[in-house]
């Protein structure tokens, strides 16, 4: 397994401990899930040198270490369910829009609709017990991206 020395790092690291300590997996089965998610998602570990930057933020204290993560990659947006956290006039010197995940998906649709439709389908294809487009929307209506969800059925006239 990769080492997990980053703020990527640790917090995959938490999420290992639950996955083991809580839902049962085995060392060998979060090992593999912590090599896939860094094979598809090699540009979403942050490099070491963002805590130095944690003093210097000025939001919420609690996700201070968000920012100054977002500010040392840098990134354009971070997605959360925390808008308030991040307030605009702490996070636009920097560069960085925040957004909540359903704004998100609507502007991933607006970009390439068609792409997006067709990666719902695959998501829920490819699930262990495969779902319905309309089931992946449930989800996604649960995590409050209704908007996004409203859009995607009327498209697809569910």
């Amino acid at each position: 397994m990769s080492s997990l020395g980053s703020k990527s790092g640790r917090a995959c690291s938490r999420n290992v401990r639950t996955l083991r300590e809580k839902l049962g997996r085995t060392q060998e089965q979060t090992d593999h899930l912590v090599d896939e998610l860094r094979s598809h998602f090699f540009d979403a570990w942050i490099e070491p040198g963002y805590r130095e930057l944690i003093p210097a933020m000025t939001n919420q204290q609690k996700d201070s270490h968000v920012l100054a993560a977002a500010v040392k990659v840098p990134c354009e947006v971070i997605v959360t369910y925390k808008l308030k956290h991040f307030p605009e006039d702490i996070v636009r010197p920097h560069g960085i829009t925040v957004k909540h995940p359903d704004e998100f998906l609507i502007d991933l649709y607006h970009i390439d609709s068609e792409i997006v439709v067709h990666e719902l389908h695959q998501q829920g294809a490819e699930l262990k017990k495969p779902r319905s487009v309309a089931e992946v929307l449930q989800s996604l209506e649960t995590c409050r991206c209704t908007q996004f969800v409203q859009l995607i059925r009327k498209r697809l006239v569910l």
